[in-house]
């Protein structure tokens, strides 16, 4: 059942910080931290819905642009949900909704059980660690949700792709804590039910965190980038000539508290480039591909936690857009060209926290918008792009 929470409305906007760019700022509270965020039609009525996951709820923002009432979707009952992101798992048309836990009480207590320590069955708590919620069309209908893991204790991120080139959307998730400590898994798609396969089985550089999926060695089939936070490694995972076999690590670079990649061709040279922020670390860089020599574009800002890329001004090229927990400072980077850039805050001195970000057009303008979850803020946030 749908539960209305009450809001706090803040509408902004933001000052022009680029000639012919201001954002306008919305939010809307969830009373609950909110660590993942990302954009769907989830009611069928053709415009897109916000939907965060919170502590332990699952929320959503029906069209943002008219409303910014949080609602409860779905009450996981416990636990401790972290990532998300939007993707059409049933290749019916739609977006659904992938979700991840950092806790997964039932997961934590068979673990216990098993090592034969004394362990508290979890009541009223849904079991899952990764699981992905099925757009209905209609919120009225009868929420189905279903599992693709229980046992990926503690996953930090998420990344959708086909990554057996079958026209299904595949999920990556990864581990931090638990059997499947310093792990990197990828599940394959058989028409909404999930088949785990290892990348990396206790191997993976220490807290593997986010991740993106692309084709980086140009062989046709998509690979898999990591940032390991506390292994200071941003790492790239080669898909194997046969699927099923061992991917190998291949090591980008080293970075403290490198936490947030992204695969985009930065400086337009027809070659895929990495971006990654330090989110438990210092500085935001970008790695020419395909020898990842190293180009900072903000070596100063700590904590950010976040990042996307998308042409934020029109102008052809790929920008970048970040945000830190620790300053709460929201910003985007201009690409002047063969990437070089210049950063103009977004939204700075409102305490705004923030832990994850997405570049969507929520408004359908053709001008790409910024997602943010705002973690200790406990609010789920939307910048618009406006056109001056």
């Amino acid at each position: 059942m749908v539960r209305t929470l009450l809001v706090s409305v803040l509408l902004l906007s933001a000052a022009a910080l680029k000639g012919d760019i201001s954002w306008q700022k919305y939010q809307a509270a969830l009373g609950e931290q909110t660590r993942g965020i990302d954009a769907a039609d989830f009611d069928g009525d053709g415009n897109l819905d916000i939907l965060a996951t919170g502590e332990v709820n699952v929320f959503i923002v029906l069209n943002p642009m008219e409303n910014q009432r949080a609602q409860v979707l779905w009450d996981t009952g416990g636990g401790a949900l972290l990532y998300a992101v939007s993707g059409d798992m049933d290749r019916d048309g739609d977006l659904d909704f992938v979700v991840a836990r950092g806790i997964s009480p039932w997961t934590d207590y068979r673990e216990k059980r098993a090592r034969r320590e004394k362990a508290r069955k979890p009541k009223g708590v849904v079991d899952f660690s990764v699981a992905w919620i099925e757009n209905n069309g209609e919120l009225g209908r009868k929420l189905n949700w279903h599992p693709i893991d229980l046992d990926l204790h503690g996953c930090h991120g998420l990344a959708l792709g086909d990554l057996n080139r079958d026209g299904l959307l595949d999920v990556v998730g990864n581990s931090f804590q638990g059997n499947f400590k310093d792990s990197v898994a990828w599940y394959e798609n058989f028409e909404g039910k999930f088949v785990r396969h290892m990348i990396a089985s206790g191997t993976a550089a220490v807290r593997p965190h986010y991740m993106d999926i692309g084709d980086l060695d140009y062989d046709g089939k998509p690979d898999v980038v990591v940032g390991h936070s506390r292994g200071n490694e941003l790492s790239w995972y080669k898909n194997p000539p046969s699927l099923y076999r061992k991917w190998n690590d291949n090591l980008i670079a080293e970075q403290e508290g490198v936490t947030n990649a992204r695969i985009a061709d930065i400086d337009g040279d027809g070659r895929w480039d990495v971006v990654s922020s330090n989110g438990h670390g210092t500085g935001l860089h970008w790695f020419k591909g395909p020898y990842w020599n190293l180009n900072t574009i903000d070596g100063a800002i700590s904590d950010c936690h976040a990042l996307d890329v998308g042409d934020f001004d029109s102008d052809g090229d790929l920008d970048v857009a970040t945000a830190s927990f620790s300053e709460k400072i929201v910003r985007w980077y201009e690409n002047q060209g063969e990437g070089r850039f210049r950063g103009y805050d977004i939204d700075v001195g409102t305490g705004q926290e923030a832990y994850d970000l997405k570049a969507v057009d929520l408004n359908k303008d053709d001008r790409l918008d910024i997602l943010l979850a705002g973690r200790q803020s406990d609010n789920a946030v939307w910048y618009i792009n406006r056109e001056d």
